[in-house]
């Protein structure tokens, strides 16, 4: 149930915080339902004037409890995967993945968290934070439904 609210295609303002100026590009998102456990989607963007896709599997696992997800995208060499849960409103998701840093390639801990608002829209942030350094914000994803 809390998966097929993403069901859809999306419209997406994303804003990326690495560095000087924010930099700010628009996004399509298109999510379908795979079974009764799992969504898939495909991300797409202009990002520099190359194209930018990715895609992006979550999941339930009743054994645990917990949402699952994996992420992978034209940019980075990296598989992502995700673990994190629902608040007891069942509006916000966060989750947590481990990995390497984009430019250093140092281990990194990596967080989200997904806001599913009144309106339909959700909010999606992500995170990183590399060891003996603050938690850095990566990114600000706003979704809003187009169709």
């Amino acid at each position: 149930e809390r998966l097929a609210r993403q069901v859809g295609v999306w419209k997406v303002d994303c804003t990326y915080h690495q560095g000087g100026e924010p930099m700010q590009i628009e996004a399509t998102e298109t999510v379908e339902a795979f079974g009764g456990f799992y969504t898939e989607a495909t991300f797409e963007a202009n990002m520099m004037g190359a194209p930018f896709r990715g895609r992006a599997v979550l999941g339930f696992e009743p054994a645990t409890g917990e949402y699952v997800g994996t992420w992978y995208d034209t940019m980075v060499p990296q598989l992502f995967t995700f673990r994190g849960t629902f608040d007891a409103a069942g509006k916000g998701l966060s989750m947590r993945a481990e990995g390497q840093d984009f430019w250093s390639g140092a281990p990194a801990a990596y967080r989200t968290v997904e806001e599913h608002r009144d309106d339909g829209s959700r909010h999606f942030e992500m995170f990183m934070q590399v060891e003996g350094q603050p938690e850095m914000k990566l990114f600000t994803y706003v979704y809003t439904r187009a169709s």
